[in-house]
């Protein structure tokens, strides 16, 4: 696998454009830089043999849309040049029912917490009621 200086170079000067046009995109290209520098090592680990096989996720959205994809770099067992196959898959309908799962099991917390609550200001008013029957 080989990478060319022309292609880093340009990978660069394409980060810094995008960083003088909008500071908001410093925070964007951070996590982005974060999250590539995660794959490259990993991808580093399967070309030097210490894994057989790398994955993670990670997003990859648009102005316009959340996406996601899973990155998977596995190594080719040959007698041959190290060879390892790195292949993306869309996975952002997966990470839309997760993000779905999570803002419902939020959900459902907040109202187990109001009926928690509820249901301990009737056994306050039950006991009241109690204690009111037992002075008549």
């Amino acid at each position: 696998m080989e990478v060319r200086k022309g292609q880093i170079d340009a990978a660069v000067a394409y980060t810094y454009d995008r960083l003088s046009r909008d500071p908001v995109d410093f925070i964007i290209i951070q996590d982005e830089m974060e999250k590539a520098r995660e794959i490259a090592a990993g991808i580093r680990k399967v070309i030097a043999a210490e894994l057989d096989e790398f994955g993670t996720d990670y997003p990859c959205h648009s102005p316009e849309e959340k996406r996601w994809c899973y990155v998977r770099a596995t190594r080719l067992e040959d007698t041959g040049p190290v060879r390892v196959v790195v292949s993306h898959e869309d996975v952002t309908p997966i990470k839309l029912v997760e993000e779905t799962l999570r803002e419902r099991e939020f959900e459902l917390e907040l109202q187990k917490q109001n009926l928690e609550e509820a249901n301990t200001a009737l056994r306050v008013l039950l006991k009241r009621r109690e204690e009111d029957k037992g002075e008549l």
